[in-house]
Protein backbone atom coordinates (compact mmCIF):
# COMPACT_ATOMS: atom_id res chain seq x y z
CA UNK A 1 0.00 0.00 0.00
CA UNK A 2 0.72 3.35 -1.42
CA UNK A 3 0.39 6.52 0.94
CA UNK A 4 -0.03 9.79 -1.00
CA UNK A 5 -0.14 13.72 0.46
CA UNK A 6 -2.30 15.80 -1.82
CA UNK A 7 -1.61 19.34 -0.37
CA UNK A 8 -2.96 22.93 -1.57
CA UNK A 9 -3.20 26.15 -0.83
CA UNK A 10 -5.93 28.19 -1.36
CA UNK A 11 -7.83 31.79 -1.15
CA UNK A 12 -11.35 30.92 -2.61
CA UNK A 13 -11.71 27.12 -2.49
CA UNK A 14 -11.30 26.81 -6.25
CA UNK A 15 -8.13 24.65 -5.73
CA UNK A 16 -9.46 22.61 -2.97
CA UNK A 17 -11.71 21.19 -5.96
CA UNK A 18 -9.12 20.36 -8.35
CA UNK A 19 -7.30 19.27 -5.47
CA UNK A 20 -10.05 16.66 -4.44
CA UNK A 21 -10.13 15.44 -7.81
CA UNK A 22 -6.52 14.47 -7.99
CA UNK A 23 -6.92 12.99 -4.90
CA UNK A 24 -9.86 10.51 -6.08
CA UNK A 25 -8.33 9.46 -8.97
CA UNK A 26 -5.11 8.42 -7.66
CA UNK A 27 -6.78 6.62 -4.72
CA UNK A 28 -9.24 4.97 -7.56
CA UNK A 29 -6.34 2.27 -7.54
CA UNK A 30 -6.33 -0.07 -4.29
CA UNK A 31 -3.15 0.20 -3.49
CA UNK A 32 -2.91 3.64 -2.71
CA UNK A 33 -4.30 5.28 -0.03
CA UNK A 34 -4.63 9.12 0.25
CA UNK A 35 -4.31 12.40 2.29
CA UNK A 36 -5.43 15.63 1.82
CA UNK A 37 -4.58 18.70 3.33
CA UNK A 38 -4.92 22.35 3.29
CA UNK A 39 -0.57 22.89 3.31
CA UNK A 40 -1.21 24.78 6.84
CA UNK A 41 -2.79 21.86 8.01
CA UNK A 42 -0.53 19.55 6.53
CA UNK A 43 1.29 16.65 8.64
CA UNK A 44 4.66 18.15 9.94
CA UNK A 45 6.04 14.15 9.23
CA UNK A 46 6.68 13.57 5.70
CA UNK A 47 8.30 9.98 6.79
CA UNK A 48 4.74 8.15 6.18
CA UNK A 49 4.28 9.07 2.68
CA UNK A 50 5.69 7.93 -0.53
CA UNK A 51 4.97 10.50 -2.64
CA UNK A 52 3.71 13.99 -2.24
CA UNK A 53 1.39 16.37 -4.82
CA UNK A 54 1.44 20.28 -4.32
CA UNK A 55 -0.62 22.27 -5.63
CA UNK A 56 -1.87 26.03 -5.62
CA UNK A 57 -3.53 28.37 -7.67
CA UNK A 58 -1.67 31.67 -9.27
CA UNK A 59 -2.03 35.05 -7.55
CA UNK A 60 -0.82 38.02 -8.97
CA UNK A 61 1.31 35.71 -11.46
CA UNK A 62 3.03 33.72 -8.31
CA UNK A 63 2.22 30.44 -6.56
CA UNK A 64 0.68 31.35 -3.34
CA UNK A 65 3.17 31.67 -0.47
CA UNK A 66 1.80 28.71 1.96
CA UNK A 67 2.32 26.63 -1.05
CA UNK A 68 6.21 28.07 -1.37
CA UNK A 69 6.79 28.02 2.35
CA UNK A 70 5.44 24.20 2.63
CA UNK A 71 7.82 23.31 -0.16
CA UNK A 72 10.72 25.10 1.83
CA UNK A 73 9.88 23.89 4.76
CA UNK A 74 9.76 19.99 3.53
CA UNK A 75 12.61 20.34 0.93
CA UNK A 76 15.40 17.75 2.19
CA UNK A 77 12.30 15.18 2.98
CA UNK A 78 10.34 15.95 -0.46
CA UNK A 79 13.96 15.69 -2.44
CA UNK A 80 13.83 12.20 -1.78
CA UNK A 81 10.18 11.07 -2.87
CA UNK A 82 8.30 11.33 -6.42
CA UNK A 83 6.73 15.13 -6.18
CA UNK A 84 4.26 16.71 -8.61
CA UNK A 85 2.93 20.00 -8.93
CA UNK A 86 -0.26 20.99 -10.06
CA UNK A 87 -1.44 24.51 -10.72
CA UNK A 88 -4.69 26.91 -11.35
CA UNK A 89 -4.36 30.04 -13.45
CA UNK A 90 -7.06 32.32 -14.98
CA UNK A 91 -4.27 32.72 -17.74
CA UNK A 92 -4.77 28.92 -18.44
CA UNK A 93 -8.35 29.94 -19.75
CA UNK A 94 -7.22 29.42 -23.08
CA UNK A 95 -5.10 26.35 -23.34
CA UNK A 96 -2.36 27.93 -26.01
CA UNK A 97 1.53 26.38 -25.80
CA UNK A 98 1.71 30.45 -25.11
CA UNK A 99 0.02 30.25 -22.18
CA UNK A 100 1.51 27.17 -20.68
CA UNK A 101 5.05 28.76 -21.04
CA UNK A 102 3.66 31.96 -19.03
CA UNK A 103 2.28 29.90 -15.55
CA UNK A 104 5.13 27.65 -16.00
CA UNK A 105 7.29 30.51 -15.40
CA UNK A 106 4.78 31.59 -12.59
CA UNK A 107 6.07 28.67 -10.19
CA UNK A 108 10.10 29.43 -11.34
CA UNK A 109 10.47 29.56 -7.26
CA UNK A 110 9.38 26.41 -6.32
CA UNK A 111 10.93 24.83 -9.25
CA UNK A 112 14.10 26.43 -8.11
CA UNK A 113 13.46 24.47 -4.92
CA UNK A 114 12.58 21.26 -5.98
CA UNK A 115 12.44 19.78 -9.58
CA UNK A 116 8.76 17.90 -9.54
CA UNK A 117 8.35 14.64 -11.81
CA UNK A 118 5.27 16.33 -13.29
CA UNK A 119 3.40 19.36 -13.46
CA UNK A 120 -0.10 19.79 -14.10
CA UNK A 121 -1.39 23.13 -15.72
CA UNK A 122 -4.71 23.74 -15.47
CA UNK A 123 -7.74 26.66 -16.29
CA UNK A 124 -8.57 28.34 -12.92
CA UNK A 125 -12.14 29.57 -11.74
CA UNK A 126 -13.40 33.41 -10.79
CA UNK A 127 -16.33 33.92 -9.28
CA UNK A 128 -15.94 37.70 -8.41
CA UNK A 129 -19.43 37.22 -5.66
CA UNK A 130 -16.68 35.36 -3.52
CA UNK A 131 -14.03 37.72 -3.30
CA UNK A 132 -13.21 40.77 -0.73
CA UNK A 133 -14.94 43.97 -2.15
CA UNK A 134 -11.73 45.83 -3.21
CA UNK A 135 -10.37 42.44 -5.07
CA UNK A 136 -13.78 42.13 -6.78
CA UNK A 137 -13.66 45.96 -8.12
CA UNK A 138 -9.97 45.49 -8.92
CA UNK A 139 -11.29 41.92 -11.15
CA UNK A 140 -13.96 44.11 -12.97
CA UNK A 141 -11.60 47.25 -13.29
CA UNK A 142 -9.37 44.71 -15.42
CA UNK A 143 -11.72 43.44 -17.01
CA UNK A 144 -10.72 39.81 -16.16
CA UNK A 145 -13.39 37.32 -17.53
CA UNK A 146 -15.49 35.57 -15.26
CA UNK A 147 -15.94 32.13 -15.47
CA UNK A 148 -15.53 28.64 -14.63
CA UNK A 149 -12.46 27.29 -17.07
CA UNK A 150 -11.28 24.35 -15.60
CA UNK A 151 -10.99 21.78 -17.57
CA UNK A 152 -12.08 18.40 -15.44
CA UNK A 153 -11.70 16.40 -18.19
CA UNK A 154 -7.76 16.88 -18.23
CA UNK A 155 -7.18 17.40 -14.59
CA UNK A 156 -8.89 13.41 -14.01
CA UNK A 157 -6.51 12.15 -17.10
CA UNK A 158 -3.03 14.22 -15.36
CA UNK A 159 -3.86 12.33 -12.22
CA UNK A 160 -4.37 8.86 -13.72
CA UNK A 161 -1.20 9.34 -15.69
CA UNK A 162 0.62 10.80 -12.28
CA UNK A 163 -0.86 7.63 -10.78
CA UNK A 164 0.72 5.42 -13.35
CA UNK A 165 4.12 7.70 -12.96
CA UNK A 166 4.42 7.28 -9.05
CA UNK A 167 3.37 3.50 -8.81
CA UNK A 168 6.19 2.77 -11.64
CA UNK A 169 8.82 5.14 -10.19
CA UNK A 170 7.94 3.63 -6.44
CA UNK A 171 8.22 0.29 -7.66
CA UNK A 172 12.03 0.66 -9.32
CA UNK A 173 15.09 -0.48 -7.25
CA UNK A 174 16.65 2.40 -5.19
CA UNK A 175 20.07 3.34 -6.36
CA UNK A 176 22.51 3.14 -3.25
Amino acid sequence: MYRILVTYASKVGSTIDVAEVIAKMLEEDNDIRVDLYEVQNAPDDMSKYDAVVIGSPIRREAWLPDALHFIKHHREELYRKPVAYFVTSLTLRENTPENHNEVYHYIDPALDMLQPMDVGLFGGKLDTEVLPVATRFLMRMKRTPEGDFRDWNAIRNWAINLRKTIKTRLAEPLLV
